[in-house]
């Protein structure tokens, strides 16, 4: 037997050597090789294929931005704040006397043309900037008075004039308008004289005439041509770029549209598209190691003329030298310089006349090996950007060595790693088949002497691995055959002992549950009396019908006692509505609940105070004083949405402590955010003031004020909270209906996304109410002359 043992070992390890030589080195060589074929084969493939998605990427996102910047454009176009705009400052430009005009008006406009404006002109030379001078020089009476209050005297206009109270009441949010949307600049246009009556960025096309002044040839000009001779009406119009001179000669592009107001042509809307957009989408923010593009792949785009319409890599990646003034970027300034405009853009500046261009302007869409504008042989993928406005072609291309570095060298590479993968496989065998053969031999010698009713038998533990555990487990099975029937004896020792000791815990559990049983009753009866006292709290929802006959309240608390409250009362010709979120939920906002109540009460009914955003403030003051917030540190408060409605001036005030106002006029849904302060809590600031924001209502208009239980409520089939968006889109689809089914909807709509499997996790309270100017208010007041007075005031 002996024998029979030994050989049985050394035969496994003989054949454990070869198993792992066979298995390791075979079929990963094999396996190796064929990838590499697969490789090599593939690479170019790839090289081709990932070309066409950059492309087709690009092609979707320069489509999609024109697109958007059509909408954008559309949508200020039919805006009431540009045709009001255009309204009035078509009314008042035309109304400035010729004698205002004095010789301080003539020297303050040129000295900014000579001093400020051609300075910067670095391409002409003196005598083309004195022919340019008195080319566009304004001579026109109306151009020299508003160049001298808005360009050259621009920010100290002394004068009070019409136009001024006009330019002062729309700029600001015009120009809000154009930073939202990324525009360079936004013009408005008198349709009948060419005046541009308005321009955001005031640059010296400003008041001149598109007609018959220095720019009418200019690319403004001829967009602005197009536009009002469209018989298509207020369709967008894109004019393509080209070297505009009042922007320092830089390369720009118009989109514009007409402005209709009452079925009459008023206005034209231009804007100034910027190139830094088109740039973004083309380089990818220069981000073309993360896109795959390597160290010499790029996307950009070229017009019909032959010449780029967005800038290239090799620009973009150089643009600090070429501002540096280091010497050794000289000669990268050189080169540099003979790509681009003194703007430093190579749009409308670079040729490019390769054969993916031309094929691509010619419609077709392929892939090309060909010569790129840097003189580089290229792997280039084309398609063509054809719409009713553009002719571009798309390039998207890599320097053909670097497609095919990622080959060279893949070969040896492999044939390497084959060897050192022999070699170790080898080594590993070796050790292995010896580690693992050695404890076989002395576990079956062990199992032998088990076999004959030795018990006292200990192996040696030779290694950590499965071997040894087995070991171990050998060693630990000849104890425990010994020690079996000990063990059970003392287990059933232990059994008896426990079950006397349960008998004793149940008795306990017993009297404790009776005890648990009676304190949870008498629990349950004070909150069901603070519930009734809160109750008894809250306003009666018909005295609210009284005043605004359109109203509903949702409120529903998740305990019995809720941190959500709502209030409203009437003094004189002012309702107050307020929907208040305190801190926590069940008693302790409850708590919160009954000092937001009476704190309310005491500021509004008492002290007469129907500011909300003083409202707002005093309940932040009586918040700190009653909780000794500032001495405790408590930092427990509340939110809050608080609406004033002036049934006199047909108007409402709304201030909000995080909490928002949601309200729908003519079908377009607004959300005004509350302030980030609570009402109580932690203060940093020397003094807590809350905003306020007026809402003419001379229009049927739906409000919601609500606290964040609804819009934090998780369910659905993915678990998610319901989220304000969703919340918002729900408003909009309802707001038409009867306010006694909007109620009904939203408690169907949380009951159904929260189902059987979630519960509620806050208090949800939403208030929503409908002014109908025509049945709620008993006069009405001409608001517009109102506000107009006001202004020209």
């Amino acid at each position: 037997m002996k024998f029979s043992i030994s050989y049985m070992t050394k035969r496994i390890r003989h054949k454990l050597i070869l198993y792992f030589l066979l298995i390791g080195t075979v079929p990963l060589s094999i396996a190796l090789w064929m990838e590499y074929k697969v490789v090599v084969n593939s690479v170019e493939e790839d090289a081709y294929n990932h070309l066409k998605s950059v492309r087709e990427i690009k092609k979707t996102a320069i489509e999609d931005y024109f697109f958007q910047l059509k909408e954008e454009v559309n949508f200020l176009g039919k805006s009431r704040m540009i045709t009001d705009a255009m309204a009035n400052f078509n009314m008042h430009f035309h109304n400035i006397n010729e004698n205002v005009i004095n010789k301080e008006f003539t020297k303050g406009v040129r000295h900014y043309y000579n001093d400020i404006y051609l300075t910067q002109l670095s391409e002409f030379k003196k005598e083309e900037k004195e022919k340019l001078f008195y080319d566009i020089y304004p001579t026109n009476h109306k151009t020299l008075f508003f160049q001298y209050n808005y360009i050259s005297n621009w920010g100290v206009i002394k004068e009070q004039f019409p136009y001024k109270s006009v330019h002062d009441y729309f700029h600001p949010d015009i120009s809000r308008s154009i930073e939202y949307f990324g525009f360079d600049d936004l013009y408005l246009i008198d349709p009948h004289t060419g005046y541009i009556v308005y321009s955001a960025a005031k640059k010296v096309d400003y008041a001149t005439s598109l007609t018959k002044g220095p720019f009418e040839k200019s690319s403004l000009g001829k967009i602005f041509k197009i536009v009002l001779n469209n018989p298509a009406g207020q369709s967008i119009q894109y004019y393509d770029f080209e070297q505009y001179l009042p922007s320092f000669n830089a390369p720009v592009a118009f989109m514009g549209t007409q402005i209709i107001k009452d079925g009459k042509l008023i206005g034209v809307l231009v804007v100034q598209i910027p190139i830094d957009k088109i740039n973004g989408v083309m380089a990818g923010d220069g981000n073309w190691q993360q896109a795959g593009m390597g160290d010499s792949g790029e996307s950009y785009l070229v017009g019909s003329d032959m010449k780029m319409r967005s800038d290239s890599r090799f620009i973009i990646e150089n643009r600090a030298a070429i501002f540096s003034e280091d010497a050794d970027e000289v000669d990268l300034q050189k080169q540099v310089s003979s790509m681009t405009s003194p703007q430093h853009t190579s749009v409308l500046y670079q040729q490019v006349n390769s054969e993916a261009v031309k094929e691509a302007l010619a419609g077709n869409t392929g892939v090309i090996s060909t010569t790129n504008y840097l003189g580089k042989k290229v792997l280039s993928c084309y398609t063509p950007i054809q719409t009713e406005d553009l002719h571009w072609a798309l390039i998207s291309e890599m320097e053909e060595g670097e497609v095919f570095d990622l080959v060279s060298g893949l070969k040896y590479r492999l044939l390497g790693l084959i060897l050192i993968i022999s070699i170790i496989v080898t080594a590993c065998a070796l050790v292995i088949a010896y580690r693992i053969a050695s404890p076989i031999l002395q576990l079956a010698k062990g199992s032998k002497k088990l076999a004959t009713g030795d018990f006292n038998i200990q192996l040696e533990v030779k290694s950590d691995d499965e071997i040894g555990y087995l070991t171990k487990m050998f060693n630990m099975m000849a104890i425990s055959l010994e020690e079996k029937k000990n063990d059970i004896l003392r287990k059933n020792a232990a059994l008896e002992q426990q079950k006397e000791e349960i008998e004793a815990q149940r008795d306990d559990i017993e009297i404790r549950t009776n005890q648990l049983a009676k304190a949870y009753k008498d629990i349950r009866g004070s909150i069901n009396y603070a519930q009734r006292i809160q109750k008894a709290k809250l306003p009666q929802f018909e005295n609210l019908q009284k005043l605004i006959p359109d109203s509903f309240i949702f409120f529903k608390p998740r305990d019995l006692v809720s941190g959500d409250f709502y209030w409203f009362s009437e003094i004189g010709n002012k309702i107050i509505i307020a929907a208040v979120d305190c801190t926590g939920h069940g008693v302790p906002g409850a708590f919160m609940s009954l000092i937001g109540s009476g704190l309310l009460d005491e500021i509004v009914n008492q002290k007469k105070i129907l500011k909300p955003e003083l409202i707002l403030k005093k309940m932040h003051e009586g918040v700190q004083q009653v909780l000794r917030q500032r001495e405790t540190e408590n930092r427990d408060g509340m939110d809050m949405s608080l609406c004033v409605i002036d049934r006199n001036l047909h108007k409402m005030e709304f201030a909000g402590a995080k909490n928002p106002l949601v309200y729908i006029q003519n079908g377009e849904l607004h959300h005004i955010k509350g302030d980030k302060h609570p009402i109580g809590g932690l203060q940093k600031e020397d003094e807590r003031v809350f905003g306020k924001h007026e809402i003419d209502l001379e229009q049927e208009t739906t409000f919601y004020i609500f606290s964040d239980g609804y819009q934090d409520q998780f369910g659905g089939s993915h678990n998610r909270k319901f989220m304000i968006k969703n919340l918002k889109e729900l408003f909009l689809k309802i707001h038409h209906s009867p306010i006694k089914t909007q109620h009904l909807i939203l408690e169907e709509k949380i009951n159904s996304w929260m189902g059987d499997d979630h519960k509620q996790l806050d208090d949800i309270l939403i208030i929503g109410f409908r002014i109908d100017p025509e049945k709620f208010f008993p006069t009405k007041i001409n608001l517009k002359d109102y506000v107009k007075s006001n202004l020209m005031h």
